[in-house]
């Protein structure tokens, strides 16, 4: 007698545990993430606007408003992944890879090439490069150590975590699962520059959204592109640090 031969099985890919969102649970967390925007910047504008005597303050109330929206999003987007039954896990938060070492190469890149792209706007139309990062500047060198630690963890914490379970786990991931691949990486990246609202900074913007969503083809997973965008804000940020010293 025989023994039959055992089949010879290929080595698995690195598995997807994103679980895709059904496009009504992301449009909703859209739609109320636009809300929180306008009640939380422009409930802010509005107060500093009708109250002259918080001039003084008013570096502190827009890194406070900077920090509760973040946090305020990061709710609205747990609440509708539990509405839609999508684990943090399932959604792109699965356990981390010795494949998150291609980072090491993958960040440097993409920072070349999103400085490059945005160098190339500035020389073709004469705007000056210096000046776009200067908010964050003022707000960190003004505010002192207490708002500027605040603002670190917003811009270089906060920020980065709800932008990459909205565009790359929530928006990306439905329409990839509906349209493929190329779609999901191409609608979640033009998601994400316009999101960002300033026409000189879209070129670098989408550049950058389209590293991020490739991160998290890439990976299979949010950590990717999450490592990248909280190191490249953390960079950007480099004059908060040195407001903590």
């Amino acid at each position: 007698m025989t023994r039959a031969p055992i089949p010879e099985t290929a080595p698995s890919p690195v598995p997807d545990a994103g679980e895709a969102p059904a496009g009504r649970t992301t449009l909703a967390t859209i739609g109320a993430g636009l809300l929180v925007t306008v009640a939380v910047f422009g409930g802010t504008a509005l107060l500093l606007l009708t109250a002259p005597s918080l001039g003084p303050w008013a570096t502190t109330f827009i890194v406070a408003a900077a920090t509760v929206h973040a946090l305020a999003m990061l709710a609205v987007i747990r609440h509708f992944l539990r509405r839609g039954g999508i684990t943090l896990a399932a959604l792109g938060f699965s356990r981390p890879t010795w494949r998150l070492l291609h980072l090491l190469w993958q960040i440097p890149v993409i920072i070349i090439a999103v400085l490059a792209t945005q160098g190339l706007v500035f020389a073709a139309t004469g705007s000056d490069p210096g000046g776009s990062p200067g908010g964050i500047d003022s707000l960190a060198t003004s505010g002192g150590p207490p708002v500027a630690a605040l603002l670190f963890v917003a811009v270089a914490g906060l920020t980065p975590l709800w932008e990459e379970m909205l565009f790359r786990g929530m928006i990306q991931g439905s329409v990839r699962a509906r349209f493929g691949r190329v779609a999901g990486v191409a609608i979640s990246a033009l998601a994400f520059a316009a999101a960002h609202g300033v026409p000189i900074l879209l070129p670098y913007m989408l550049t950058l959204g389209c590293g991020l969503a490739l991160l998290r083809e890439f990976h299979r997973n949010l950590w990717g592109p999450l490592a990248m965008h909280c190191t490249l804000n953390a960079v950007a940020s480099s004059a908060i640090l040195t407001a903590l010293l």
